[in-house]
C-alpha cells in the first residue's frame, strides 16, 4: 500500500515537472516569436537621405540657358502651334520675382533672372499655348507647368560615403525606435542643412512620426552626424545645401 502511494506521489511529481518544462518551452517560444516579430518590423522600415528637391537643375545649366528646352528635357515643341504667354518665376536674394516672355526663346530679362536665381530656390515655368484639336481641327488652349530646384554643381556628400551614412542612421536611429511605435509607424521626415563647413545646421522635424520620443530620436541622430563634404559651385565656392531624412514605416501591412 505504501509502495502504491509512493508511486502516485512520484507520478504527481513527474506531472508537475512536465508542466514546468512545458511552461518554460511556451515562455521561450513566446520570447522567440516576439524577437522575430520585432526584427521583422525593423526590417520592413525604409529610410533615405536626399537633397530637398523633386527635380534638380544645376546652377551652371540654368545660368547658360537660352531656351526653355535647355531647362526642360523633351520639351514638347511639336505640340505647340502658338504661344499665349510664357512666364518664368524664381527667387533672387530672397525676393520672389517673375519675367514674362513670348515663346520658347528666353529674353534678356528672363535669362538675367535665371542667372541670379538663389541656390535652393525653385524655378517655375508656366506656358499657355494653343494646339490643334485633333477631333475638331480648331485651336485648343493648353497649359504646361514645370518646376525645378536650383542645386550647386557639386552637391554635399557624407565624408565616408553613402554606405557608412546608412549604417550610422540604422544604428543611431532606426534600430532604436521602440517596437510599440513601429507597429503604427507611417512616416517621419527631418529636414536639415549641410552648411559651408560641412556641419549639420537647422535640423527640424518637418513631418512628425506621431510619437514625441521617436521624433527626438531621429532629430538627435541627424544633429550628431559626422561632418560632410560641403556643396560647391563650379568655381569651387563652398555653399550650404538643404536635405531631408525620411523614414517610412511598415509597407507590408504587418
Amino acid at each position: 500500500m505504501k509502495l502504491y502511494i509512493g508511486t502516485i506521489k512520484s507520478l504527481n511529481l513527474n506531472l508537475l515537472t512536465l508542466q514546468k518544462v512545458n511552461t518554460m518551452k511556451i515562455s521561450i517560444l513566446t520570447s522567440l516569436f516576439l524577437l522575430f516579430n520585432l526584427t521583422g518590423f525593423s526590417q520592413n522600415m525604409s529610410f533615405e537621405v536626399h537633397g530637398k528637391y523633386t527635380r534638380p537643375i544645376h546652377k551652371e545649366t540654368l545660368s547658360n540657358a537660352t531656351t526653355l528646352s535647355d531647362m526642360m528635357p523633351h520639351y514638347p515643341a511639336a505640340w505647340i502651334d502658338s504661344y499665349s504667354s510664357v512666364e518664368v518665376s524664381t527667387v533672387n536674394n530672397g525676393i520672389p520675382m517673375s519675367a514674362p516672355g513670348d515663346n520658347e526663346i528666353l529674353n534678356e530679362y528672363q535669362k538675367d533672372l535665371l542667372r541670379k536665381a538663389d541656390l535652393g530656390s525653385d524655378v517655375v515655368i508656366n506656358i499657355i499655348y494653343k494646339t490643334d484639336n485633333s477631333a475638331t481641327r480648331e485651336p485648343l488652349s493648353a497649359i504646361i507647368h514645370y518646376d525645378v530646384t536650383v542645386v550647386p554643381e557639386f552637391e554635399a556628400e557624407y565624408l565616408t560615403g553613402s554606405n557608412e551614412m546608412k549604417e550610422y542612421l540604422k544604428v543611431n536611429a532606426i534600430d532604436k525606435i521602440r517596437a510599440a511605435t513601429i507597429k503604427d509607424f507611417t512616416q517621419a521626415i527631418v529636414s536639415f542643412t549641410v552648411n559651408e563647413d560641412g556641419k549639420i545646421a537647422d535640423a527640424v522635424v518637418s513631418k512628425s512620426s506621431g510619437d514625441t520620443a521617436t521624433d527626438k530620436l531621429l532629430l538627435k541622430a541627424i544633429n550628431k552626424m559626422p561632418k560632410w563634404k560641403p556643396a560647391e559651385t563650379v568655381d569651387g565656392t563652398k555653399v550650404k545645401q538643404a536635405f531631408v531624412f525620411s523614414v517610412n514605416g511598415n509597407t507590408n501591412g504587418c
